[in-house]
This record gives structure tokens, C-alpha cells and sequence, in this order.
């Protein structure tokens, strides 16, 4: 077994046109999950006319401000969800090849339908499901 493994560090949209194309057999990622959240109590949000009592949950779409989790710019912006971000990773992955991208559980359906959008066709989806708060009977 040969130890050719090389790690890229950067932006993805300037590396990934730098490699060559059908390269990859599989990508396993984990793009920005993309957790903005406009909610201000009484604030107005695009398309409720500020009715909503506490505002709107804008997940994923705080893309004015580029900043995510915890404010953090590396989670902010939309590239998880454009569809153009997936076609060029569909660029460098063989025919055939399987791609793997974890998302968020309140943004994967915007991570799907971009997946969608590019081409590739989902085949399957794995979620790691876990509880928390109270137990049932607590409530009782």
C-alpha cells in the first residue's frame, strides 16, 4: 500500500479548478452547514409583513452578512447551496464515482436540492438520529 494521500487547504471554489477532470472515485465532505438565524422578536422578516410574533427563522439564508454557527464567516454565505459549488465537485469525480456530504438538520434539504440541481442523483440518505430534552414521561 502507497501513501499518496495529499490534503488541500483552502478556498473550495479556487482549488477545485485547479484539478483535473474524472480524478476523484469517491468525495466524502462536509461543507458549511450554513446555520444563520434572523429572528428577532417582532422584527420583520421578507414575506410574513412582521406578523410572525417572534420573527421568522431564516436558516441558511443570512447570506448579506456571510456569517454563520457562532457568527463565524467560514459557516456563513450559501456556497453548500448553489448548485454551480456541486457541479464542478461532479466535474472532478470519475463516472460513477459516490459522493458523500453531511449537512446540518435544519439545512440539508436546501444541501439536497442543490445535489439535485447540479446532477447527481441521490441514491440514498443516512441521518444520525439522537434525542434530547425531556423524556417522554417527564412530560406526562
Amino acid at each position: 500500500m502507497t501513501d499518496n494521500h495529499t490534503v488541500l487547504e483552502g478556498y473550495l471554489l479556487s482549488i477545485l479548478p485547479t484539478l483535473p477532470d474524472h480524478h476523484f472515485d469517491a468525495v466524502l465532505c462536509d461543507p458549511p452547514y450554513h446555520l444563520t438565524q434572523n429572528s428577532r422578536k417582532g422584527s420583520k422578516q421578507p414575506g410574513d409583513g412582521g406578523k410572525t410574533p417572534y420573527g421568522r427563522h431564516r436558516v441558511g439564508t443570512d447570506i448579506a452578512n456571510s456569517r454563520g454557527f457562532m457568527s463565524q464567516t467560514w459557516d456563513g454565505g450559501d456556497v453548500a447551496f448553489r448548485p454551480e459549488t456541486w457541479i464542478e465537485v461532479m466535474r472532478v469525480m470519475k463516472p460513477g464515482a459516490y459522493l458523500m456530504a453531511f449537512g446540518g438538520s435544519r439545512t440539508f434539504h436546501r444541501l439536497a436540492v442543490a445535489l439535485e440541481d447540479a446532477g447527481f442523483i441521490l441514491v440514498d440518505t443516512l441521518m444520525w438520529i439522537y434525542g434530547s430534552g425531556f423524556p417522554l414521561e417527564a412530560i406526562a
